[in-house]
């Protein structure tokens, strides 16, 4: 028996074995599936990532016919045509009209100029009447018998009179309207035309000529159907004034036709003044002009280029003339023995870069604003780098590093490429030129005001989550996008020091006031998910004890040299009031960055931050800056800080985070309740964290009697506290204990806006207390 019990057991403890084994296989073999299944992730990442539709476009030239080529078919394709045939039918459609309108009064006008001189047949037959009544009194016969009436001179009726004079007018303005119809469909034909080759040249040009075209000759087009109302007019009034008077025969002097001619003159004369000017015009003005014609181009060429070297000539002896007649008055030394510097013509002028900023701001097609966006680097490096061929004549190094400001046009221009509405690829190229300009030696500093910060960062960060491969945000350590955030953020410095996701929480260039709570909590979260995205990669398979220096060795390390003359050097209290817009379920973030700013800069100087900017978000004027979440992370905050401070060799300020506990509780909005509530519940590990800090300070000491008042008044308020039970004995207990003989003397300093401020209660010590509480339970 105990030979088949003994034979079960080695059965049992090998199939056991046996188990222990395959499980340890199948463990083993899923791990390494999983490990498999990671690296083929990350290598779908990285393809993704590398695709081309996510990579900046190629930098080409400023003047690249590529990208102006783009802007001048999106722009004629887009603004020009459709408007222009717009009005080109609307021209059309005037004409048929004017024809058919000429036509119909031409048919009445005939006829009724007859009216106006005298019937030959009627006057003849006067004549024969007459002539038969002198031969009868000739051949003898009684004259007084003869009925001879002597001829009558012809005066027409007035109403054949007005009705001509009607017809007239109504035929002779709708015949002018036709003309300037004809004259405008002319302009509008030669709109787009331009006598250049170059695309830059070209949509400048085009560009120019079509605002101007929107001012003058668009309404000029559409003002002239309503030119038709006086010649249907004047034609319904001539068939009214026809058909009334027909009957009636009025004398009157040709005073009326005298007027309509004066009127047709007139109004004739006004046309051909009109077009005078517009032919002076589109020779004068050959680039902005809309009135352009072959003869205006022809009077430009032969008269005005050859008047206008003449007329500067002139100009520049007079100015001469006139400044040496001031230079003998005043005295003064000559002009000429200055050297000024001399700087080669741009390869853009003012107007091709404004008009490449409209152009392209207007654009919705994703494939030209990406052909087009490509010159975007050297269009604004233009004003920022000088050319190799600029000759300085008493160089000046200082004013080549000036700060340059972003222009609102060009800021416009970023916006609109980071817009939702532009592709992945516009996205990629806005970040790359910032990134590009700020890292280029040869610029000059580009400066962002604060309106550009408040404005770009928002739009940066939206565009790296759409950028987002979707499945590790580590990928965008290194982005441009995160590159470019951090740039702008520090004012248009390339720091290369510290990777740019820290440079981002360590900007100098925070201001609370050009931030509403919400965009700042989006461009942060941004960040910490990246930040922590990295830090959960790196440290993944790294022991406990190797946390912290690699922590260290990520966020520090730099990548590249330092660029600026000036070393970079993280401000703790930057970091600091970052991580106040961190969500609540980051601790471990938040305990991983105070670790790592406690070990480069020591406890102090953290301590001492954290106490600056907390007194900082408690002034009055800053208490609708930070939103309720950021004033309610303010004892996460705390705790979290004594916790990493704590944790560290040689601690020793206790008293400075002791004040840090204090001025917490009593002067932080939303810690302190409305009564009777007292201390709300996430301001209680403050508490103990604050009993923990003060525990080695010595109260007796002068230094700290500002300190034991504040605990007198936090001991007061935590007994006042109608809403906490649990816990309560024990932390007076430990404040009692603290104090042990003391005097205490409650401090006069004003409590928080949102604070408790309770009468003085009635001295009860623990006896009552704890019969109140055993009553209540």
């Amino acid at each position: 028996m105990d030979g088949a019990e003994l034979h079960s057991d080695t059965h049992s403890s090998q199939a056991e074995d046996a188990t222990t084994l395959l499980s340890h296989s199948i463990l083993k073999l899923t791990l390494l599936i999983d490990e498999q299944n990671a690296l083929l992730r990350r290598k779908d990442q990285r393809r993704e990532w590398a695709d081309k539709s996510r990579q900046p476009i190629p930098e080409v030239p400023a003047t690249s016919s590529s990208a102006w080529n783009a802007l001048l078919r999106s722009t004629m394709t887009d603004v020009i045509q459709p408007k222009a045939e717009g009005w080109r039918s609307g021209l059309d459609a005037l004409l048929v009209f004017l024809g058919l309108f000429s036509a119909i009064v031409t048919a009445f006008i005939v006829p009724s100029l007859a009216t106006l001189k005298e019937d030959d047949i009627g006057r003849t037959n006067e004549l024969l009447s007459n002539l038969t009544n002198i031969m009868i009194q000739m051949s003898g016969t009684d004259v007084s018998t003869l009925d001879l009436v002597s001829p009558a001179p012809f005066v027409p009726a007035a109403s054949d009179v007005r009705f001509n004079v009607f017809l007239t007018l109504s035929l002779i303005i709708s015949l002018s309207i036709g003309a300037l119809a004809i004259a405008c469909r002319g302009f509008l034909n030669l709109v787009s035309w331009s006598q250049h080759n170059k695309a830059v040249e070209r949509l400048t040009d085009i560009r120019t000529r079509w605002k101007s075209a929107e001012k003058l000759l668009g309404p000029a087009i559409e003002s002239l159907p309503q030119l038709l109302i006086l010649p249907v007019l004047l034609f319904i009034l001539g068939l009214v004034d026809s058909v009334f008077s027909t009957a009636l025969q009025i004398s009157s002097p040709p005073t009326s036709v005298l007027v309509a001619s004066s009127l047709s003159v007139g109004f004739i004369a006004s046309v051909a003044v009109g077009m005078g000017l517009t032919l002076l015009d589109g020779s004068l003005r050959p680039k902005s002009s809309p009135f352009q014609s072959r003869l205006a181009h022809l009077l430009n060429v032969s008269i005005v280029r050859r008047l206008k070297p003449l007329a500067l000539r002139l100009r520049r002896v007079a100015l001469n003339a006139f400044q040496a007649a001031a230079l003998n008055t005043l005295q003064v030394a000559d002009l000429s023995a200055k050297s000024f510097p001399v700087v080669s013509t741009p390869p853009l002028s003012a107007d091709s870069m404004k008009i490449y900023h409209e152009v392209l701001q207007a654009t919705r097609d994703d494939d030209i604003l990406d052909d087009a966006s490509a010159a975007l680097f050297h269009v604004i490096g233009q004003r920022t780098i000088y050319s190799k061929r600029t000759i300085y004549s008493t160089p000046n190094p200082f004013f080549r590093r000036l700060p340059v400001d972003l222009l609102p046009q060009e800021c416009a221009t970023l916006l609109h490429l980071l817009s939702p509405e532009a592709s992945l690829r516009s996205h990629c190229t806005a970040a790359q030129v910032i990134v590009d300009i700020a890292s280029n030696r040869r610029a000059r500093p580009l400066r962002y005001s604060q309106n550009d910060i408040g404005r770009l960062l928002p739009s940066l960060s939206r565009a790296a989550r759409r950028a987002d491969p979707g499945t590790s945000l580590s990928l965008l350590w290194t982005s441009q996008f995160i590159h470019a955030m951090a740039i702008v953020a520090n004012d248009g410095v390339n720091i290369t020091a510290y990777p740019a996701a820290v440079v981002i929480l360590g900007a100098p260039h925070w201001s609370w006031k050009y931030f509403v709570p919400s965009e700042l909590s989006e461009i942060l979260a941004l960040v910490f998910e990246v930040v922590n995205a990295k830090l959960s990669q790196e440290l993944a398979d790294a022991d406990e004890g190797e946390q912290a220096p690699a922590v260290a060795a990520i966020l520090s390390h730099p990548k590249l040299p330092q660029t600026t003359a000036t070393p970079f050097v993280i401000d703790p209290r930057n970091v600091l009031a970052s991580l106040l817009y961190l969500r609540r379920d980051e601790d471990c973030l938040m305990g991983r960055l105070m670790s790592w700013l406690i070990r480069i800069h020591g406890s102090r100087a953290v301590l001492s931050a954290a106490l600056e900017h907390i007194q900082t978000i408690q002034r009055s004027e800053r208490l609708h800056l930070l939103g309720h979440q950021q004033y309610s992370m303010v004892p996460r905050f705390v705790s979290t800080l004594a916790d990493r401070c704590f944790a560290a060799e040689d601690f020793t300020e206790h008293e400075l985070l002791a004040r840090i506990c204090i001025v917490s509780l009593l002067h932080t909005p939303s810690i302190r309740s409305r009564p009777p509530a007292g201390f709300v519940f996430f301001a209680r590990p403050v508490l103990k964290t604050l009993l923990a800090a003060v525990t080695p300070v010595d109260l007796r000491g002068a230094e700290s009697s500002d300190i034991l008042k504040d605990l007198g008044d936090i001991r007061r308020f935590v007994e006042e506290d109608l809403l906490w039970k649990e816990g309560k004995l024990e932390i007076l207990r430990q404040f009692d204990c603290l104090f042990g003989d003391l005097d205490l003397e409650t401090s006069n300093r004003s409590i928080s806006p949102e604070g408790a401020i309770y009468d003085a209660a009635e001295a009860g010590r623990y006896g009552g207390l704890e019969d109140s509480f055993s009553a209540s339970e």
